[in-house]
């Protein structure tokens, strides 16, 4: 219904969707004229569906005028006016002090504060402290006493000032032994500068039986803050500045700080605080200052009746934010400590291999972990540099190369970590190292095909594409050290080495067709079917006899050429 007829009763929409409860209607507004309009759209809507409002009811009579009296809630005739006073009513039936008590009539008497803003949160946890007490109460036998064995207050309703230019929320907290909790308040000011600071509403919980640190009571004290600001905000879709006020310095300490730096109790609290109240402002007072400390200690029911500090906070608070207290240094408790986790550090020589296997799983693919570390290499060089010298838009290609050397020394620290550390101190590498496998491989393919003359290959850059050994093949090809030594070898063996120009491989378009027709050979042979060493090289062998034959298909030039390559 309000979807459908929105746009001809707009007022009623919000009426109808966020203050609704079954088929009650429990609404407001802030001026006469508003209410009488929102009355008529109201009507309007829900006679369009088909049915009316009845059991109309206002302390504003007014408002009600042109009801028919049989849709009122409250007949003339009956005698019967709701108190125009905009105030909320709280009354506590007096007890009579010759009565014996049982639990059960305590805790019945409890549940008649029916208080769901908290505006007597002070007296309900005065209560609730009573009641905690009288389970430990035992009898003549040392069992516990079983279930049957042997207060009127005025409040303000409205907690904006008129014509509001701007809204805060102030959320106080505090604990003792006994009980911990919090309290909100409003503060408004109007285009004149006047402010009206109002209670809002509190929340109180019992301290547990288990004895508890007074600074971890507090920080219980600042989570019920937290929760209850939480309802708040759903309930009236406020969004305006909240300052958060402890009188703990220890609490204020751990709320500040990452949850991972403390103990578990503290941890999952200081999470659940940091999640709720993102964006506010936490501030340190004297408990001098904290209207909270009456939730925490409770107080009787006269106590509160004409209480400004309970019913309007500290008196700084309306006024001028600069003459508001200053937060003292949190560094000069002690108490951090306890609280702190601690943690076991556990090293090895895997710790390399261990960080290398954990951040590249957390990629999908090759390219996607290059780019990772390429965005995070511009951020620590953004954070170097000025706003001006900061590089934006896509990742280029000097960066996304950048990023791939980082990778590779990663992985060279993993795989060869004794090779880099002769490397650094310009001694050989070890002969048993895998970093001289190339050159065996050299010496085995002059040993079987014979010395030759001219050498030909792709440049060391083509390897970058490759995987696992090829991978390390190209970090050895890029080595000065290596390539000094190939070159050495080939200049005693009176070989040339012939390299073909970076990203060309069409200029080895002689052996790229000799690898196709192999590969060709090799897949319908064994497919993609595991195989032995012995099988695999069996093939090959073969292979090369198939292969053979094909250099009398040449020009003897290129034969030799073919041969020289093979």
């Amino acid at each position: 219904m309000a979807m459908d007829e929105g746009d001809r009763y707009p007022l009623a929409v919000a009426a109808i969707t966020e203050d609704t409860y079954m088929d009650d209607v429990i609404t407001g507004c802030d001026t006469l004229e508003e209410a009488k309009k929102l009355q008529i759209q109201l009507e309007g809507m829900t006679s369009s569906g088909g049915f009316r409002l009845r059991k109309w009811a206002s302390n504003c009579a007014e408002v009600l005028y042109g009801i028919p009296e049989e849709n009122l809630a409250i007949r003339a005739s009956e005698g019967i006016n709701l108190d125009p006073d905009p105030s909320v009513k709280f009354e506590i039936p007096p007890i009579n002090p010759d009565e014996v008590l049982t639990k059960r009539q305590v805790l019945s008497i409890i549940a008649t504060l029916f208080d769901p803003l908290g505006f007597i949160g002070t007296t309900i946890t005065a209560a609730k402290v009573f009641m905690q007490l009288l389970w430990t109460l035992e009898d003549e036998d040392g069992k516990r006493i079983n279930w049957d064995k042997p207060i009127p207050s005025t409040v303000d309703r409205c907690v904006i000032i008129p014509q509001a230019m701007e809204i805060e929320i102030h959320c106080f907290s505090d604990a003792s032994m006994k009980a911990y909790g919090g309290c909100l308040y409003i503060r408004s000011q109007d285009q004149d500068g006047n402010v009206k600071v109002q209670l809002l509403t509190s929340k109180s919980k019992v301290a547990p039986l288990k004895s508890q640190s007074i600074p971890r009571l507090e920080l219980c004290g600042a989570l019920v803050a937290a929760q209850v600001l939480e309802k708040v905000l759903q309930a009236t879709k406020l969004t305006v500045r909240t300052t958060f006020w402890v009188d703990s310095t220890c609490a204020l300490r751990w709320i500040q700080a990452s949850p991972s730096t403390w103990s578990v109790f503290v941890a999952n609290r200081v999470a659940k605080i940091q999640a709720i109240t993102e964006g506010c402002e936490w501030r340190h007072i004297a408990g001098a200052d904290n209207p909270a400390d009456l939730v925490s200690r409770g107080i009787g029911p006269k106590e509160i009746l004409n209480n400004n500090f309970w019913w309007h906070g500290p008196s700084w608070l309306a006024q001028d934010r600069n003459t508001w207290p200053i937060s003292v240094n949190l560094l000069s408790e002690g108490v951090f400590e306890e609280e702190k986790r601690r943690t076991a550090v556990v090293t090895s020589a895997s710790a390399v291999e261990e960080f290398n296997e954990w951040f590249i799983s957390k990629s999908t693919s090759y390219t996607v972990l290059v780019r990772c570390i390429a965005i995070w290499l511009r951020l620590m060089r953004s954070l170097r540099n000025s706003r001006e010298n900061r590089s934006t838009g896509f990742l280029s290609s000097d960066e996304l190369r950048k990023a791939e050397f980082v990778l590779i020394r990663k992985v060279q620290k993993e795989a060869f970590p004794e090779e880099l550390k002769a490397v650094r101190r310009n001694e050989p590498v070890s002969r048993r190292s895998p970093l001289r496998w190339f050159l065996q491989a050299l010496r085995r393919f002059i040993a079987r095909r014979g010395r030759c003359t001219d050498l030909y290959s792709d440049n060391g850059t083509n390897f970058v594409g490759a995987r696992n050994q090829l991978q390390e093949l190209f970090t050895l090809w890029k080595e000065r050290q290596h390539r000094d030594q190939v070159s050495r070898f080939c200049a005693d063996e009176g070989i040339e080495w012939h390299f073909n120009p970076p990203s060309a491989p069409h200029f080895g378009g002689l052996w790229e067709a000799a690898v196709r027709s192999a590969k060709h050979h090799i897949l319908r042979v064994i497919g993609y079917n595991p195989v032995t060493l012995e099988d695999m090289n069996t093939l090959l062998v073969q292979l090369i006899s198939w292969l053979e034959p094909l250099n009398n298909l040449f020009p003897k030039k290129i034969c030799e050429r073919c041969q020289q390559i093979d």
